[in-house]
């Protein structure tokens, strides 16, 4: 089954080693890829593995869940080339299923799968310009390997698109590939007029009446959802005890958020056309992929990717692309923390803000 994708969709691995170094967790890896490598020793074969147990084994209730250790924020298998030992020492098919498929995430709709490459990916942004185009045979490859979990899949009755408005399923998918022709049709959209676009074609849709665009609301609700993140973080630091990596991802946090806010108070900069150019790409995938999905609705899925785009432009040394993408991924990996999205998901009015009154600029 043929995988659907961004069109002109790039991507090539920069050897950043960023997917296997940014404290995300490192699984769940397959039992049958856990049994292979014990049956390989390849504790005997990799020192590191040999210091400490190199996997970690989570009860669950279908059964145990096994994960990769980490030393210092970085997979026990990964050297001090950046290189996979695993990869090195018995072939890229022994990896677990899950870095294999990396950076790509794919979703099954009723018209098939699609598929796009993660942001987190330290290396999309430049190959996005120079590297080649992904193939429909490279995902139908990458859809192929085998996964502890079901891959989402993306099927509800009816979609929230604007707050006290849905659309059915059919009606919704019609209405998603109309936009994102026309988001096609205009790649020198900034990240504010495209965010615009989508929401200014829900209202055509749907018939909303919506208030009168204020920017100064959206900065607003940033300013909220950043004012609250940063006194949870202030939490944390006061804790007595609190674990190591918990007490560095507080205080990078509690550093970075009121910086951001402080920024937001006045109207950003405009990037670079180049970045630009890529947060309309991911935008795209926003929609494609339908991440905005685990934020419940599409205006507030949308308002808290915007949100990230914000502080990322917040927090950028310059508005050129490099300068964008290390805060916006630094910017995902704190929102993938699940006490940070417990608290954006409290968040939603201010996140619809964010998407109701962004400009058109």
């Amino acid at each position: 089954m043929t995988v659907k994708t961004l069109p002109g969709q790039r991507w090539a691995c920069r050897g950043c080693a960023s997917c296997c170094s940014s404290g995300f967790e490192l699984g769940p890896v397959e039992p049958e890829v856990i049994a292979d490598l014990r049956e390989a020793r390849i504790h005997e074969q990799w020192a590191p593995a040999a210091e400490a147990p190199w996997f970690e084994q989570r009860p669950g209730p279908q059964g145990p869940s096994y994960f990769l250790r980490q030393r210092d924020g970085r997979c026990v298998f990964l050297r001090d080339d950046d290189l996979c030992a695993v990869h090195a020492l018995l072939g890229g098919e022994r990896k677990p299923g899950f870095c294999r498929e990396f950076p790509y995430h794919l979703v099954q709709e009723p018209r098939g799968w699609v598929a796009v490459v993660r942001p987190t990916c330290g290396g999309l942004h430049t190959s996005h310009l120079d590297g080649p185009t992904v193939t429909a045979a490279e995902l139908d490859a990458v859809l192929a390997l085998p996964r502890v979990h079901p891959r989402r899949r993306f099927d509800p009755a009816e979609i929230e698109v604007l707050p006290g408005h849905s659309l059915a399923l059919d009606d919704y998918l019609a209405w998603e590939d109309a936009m994102m022709a026309a988001l096609q049709a205009s790649p020198a959209a900034g990240s504010d007029t495209a965010l615009a676009m989508v929401r200014d074609s829900l209202v055509q849709h749907t018939g909303a009446t919506l208030p009168a665009v204020r920017p100064e609301q959206a900065r607003a609700g940033a300013s909220a959802i950043l004012l609250a993140l940063t006194r949870i973080m202030e939490r944390v630091l006061e804790q007595p005890g609190a674990p190591a990596d918990r007490r560095v991802f507080a205080e990078e946090a509690a550093e970075r958020l009121p910086r951001a806010r402080m920024a937001l108070a006045h109207e950003l900069p405009p990037l670079s056309p180049e970045a630009a150019a890529y947060v309309h790409q991911l935008l795209r995938g926003q929609l494609l992929a339908k991440q905005w999905q685990a934020w419940g609705s599409v205006h507030a899925g949308l308002g808290q990717f915007h949100l990230g785009v914000m502080v990322a432009r917040a927090l950028a040394a310059t508005d050129d692309l490099v300068g964008f993408d290390a805060p916006y991924r630094h910017w995902l990996r704190f929102a993938a923390n699940a006490m940070i999205q417990h608290v954006l998901r409290s968040a939603r009015v201010a996140l619809t803000d964010v998407f109701l009154h962004t400009p058109k600029r």
